[in-house]
């Protein structure tokens, strides 16, 4: 009987100890408090964000057709994550994929006419790597790639293409001020199509408010260097709207509506006014700690002081 009982007290010691172990080693709410929602909307709407998140973008272009004498409109779905990756405690890679997943676009037919053509759109890959130099100061560079990924001819340019990237931004609790800016060169792909050589510039101006709202713009000025000298540059302003919504255990969705006007545009399917509707679903960085852990080698007295600790 006295043996069972201490067995019992044994089992009933080791059980507590595992609880209690338990308790420790898990995170508490105290410890790992949930963002608040403007907090997460600074995150999703700074470039070099740590959240993983997923933009999917409806957008509806007003093209300006003057040898037609018309306009059309442009609809198209954009889809583009956002995935950021610590690979030391100093250094961030970002890579935000964007993917026309699909587009309506107007063109010129071999008839002297308009026609339209739908499908798939290019895909651009993005990859920057980014300093960790403070809060506030946000810096980044690396290449910039497209793949003709379009379903139809009309779709998409037709070409590889590549180039640099890079980012610079300020951001503290009331703002944001960001440009992103790519290059891209052709360097291969279908012979039917032009060669091209393009330069992209968004430019990020945001006020936060409490409550996980934000008052703002990030339109994207577009330089065609191989279009004909007066249809080379389009230059948006705009102002948007955004609201964020904690879902918990780091999860978030985020809602904005942006309007453009472009007073500088090409004449011949030139860009005149956007609309913008975006749903964001957000997730918390996947990656507890650095991706690239370095650690230095113990030295020579290294191990004879943790013996000491341990005997002590």
């Amino acid at each position: 009987m006295r043996r069972r009982h201490g067995s019992g007290r044994w089992l009933t010691e080791a059980l507590a100890f595992s609880v209690a172990l338990g308790a420790s080693t898990m995170p508490s709410r105290a410890e790992t408090p949930e963002p608040s929602e403007t907090e997460i909307l600074r995150d999703v709407e700074n470039p070099l964000g740590r959240a993983w998140i997923v933009k999917l973008k409806s957008t509806t272009d007003l093209l300006a057709l003057e040898t037609f004498s018309t306009r059309r409109l442009e609809p198209k779905l954009e889809v583009q994550p956002r995935l950021s990756v610590p690979l030391t405690e100093n250094w961030l890679v970002v890579t935000r994929p964007g993917l026309e997943a699909f587009v309506s676009k107007p063109y010129e037919a071999d008839s002297d006419g308009l026609s339209r053509a739908a499908g798939l759109g290019d895909l651009e890959i993005p990859i920057v790597l980014s300093p960790q130099l403070g809060p506030r100061l946000g810096l980044g560079a690396g290449p910039t790639f497209i793949a003709p990924t379009a379903s139809t001819r009309e779709t998409g340019e037709g070409k590889w293409q590549a180039g640099p990237a890079a980012i610079v931004g300020w951001q503290d609790p009331d703002w944001l001020v960001a440009l992103f800016v790519e290059q891209w060169w052709s360097f291969a792909g279908s012979t039917a199509k032009k060669e091209v050589s393009k330069l992209s510039a968004q430019y990020f101006l945001t006020r936060y408010f409490e409550g996980g709202w934000s008052l703002g713009m990030s339109p994207t000025i577009s330089v065609d260097w191989k279009a004909a000298r007066g249809e080379q540059l389009t230059f948006p302003v705009g102002l948007g709207v955004a609201k964020a919504f904690g879902l918990g255990h780091g999860r978030a969705l985020q809602f904005s509506l942006q309007i453009e006007y472009m007073p500088i545009h090409p004449d011949e399917f030139g860009k005149l006014a956007s609309l913008q509707l975006t749903l964001t679903p957000v997730m918390a960085q996947p990656f507890e700690r650095p991706v690239l852990t370095f650690r230095a080698r113990p030295g020579p007295g290294a191990l004879e002081e943790a013996s000491a600790v341990r005997a002590r």
